[in-house]
């Protein structure tokens, strides 16, 4: 019997679905030591070329990337409760909220939802690559020049957009603490 690698559309929807609305509290980043893997519209890509599109890292061990940024922000919103920001706009929340960092200024070019530290941005593909980035969590993190929270730190907090990181640390963090 020859076995097809593809999956139906039915069992591929069956299957996002059941990811979709797992219960709260389950591990949604790959554990220490596990490998991170990305998807590109369900095939997978280099992490290396992750920051090339618009990705969420709400499933376990994977970094889960669309095209556009509107095709993640609804697999966001499948899988996480709503809140608001301080411009009043409503966005799916994890249960401990995220940052949305962007490669460009002002909210431009690739980005990433990252709702985990990372002692290295670079084992998803995003160190050195930061440029802006939009709070959707209400307690303070850090972002960090060096991997391990090392280096130089910027805090963020509380629902607060940052159209620009400023010269000094514009595509140089290496490493985040998301509350």
């Amino acid at each position: 019997m020859i076995m097809s690698r593809r999956l139906s559309r039915p069992i591929a929807a069956a299957l996002f679905l059941a990811i979709a609305t797992a219960p709260s509290g389950i591990a949604y980043a790959a554990s220490p030591g596990q490998a991170l893997l990305a998807t590109l519209d369900g095939r997978q890509v280099p992490l290396a070329v992750a920051a090339q599109y618009h990705c969420h890292d709400l499933i376990a061990g994977q970094l889960t990337c669309f095209s556009n940024p509107e095709q993640r922000d609804e697999a966001v919103a499948l899988l996480g409760p709503q809140g608001s920001t301080a411009a009043g706009e409503t966005m799916p929340l994890s249960p401990n909220g995220y940052v949305v960092a962007y490669v460009d200024a002002s909210y431009r070019g690739g980005s990433v939802v990252l709702s985990h530290d990372y002692d290295n941005l670079g084992d998803i593909g995003w160190n050195d690559r930061i440029s802006s980035y939009l709070v959707y969590t209400t307690m303070q993190g850090t972002f960090s020049t060096d991997a391990y929270q090392n280096g130089s730190h910027q805090s963020f907090c509380c629902l607060l957009p940052v159209a620009y990181v400023g010269d000094f640390f514009n595509d140089r963090f290496s490493s985040v603490d998301i509350p």
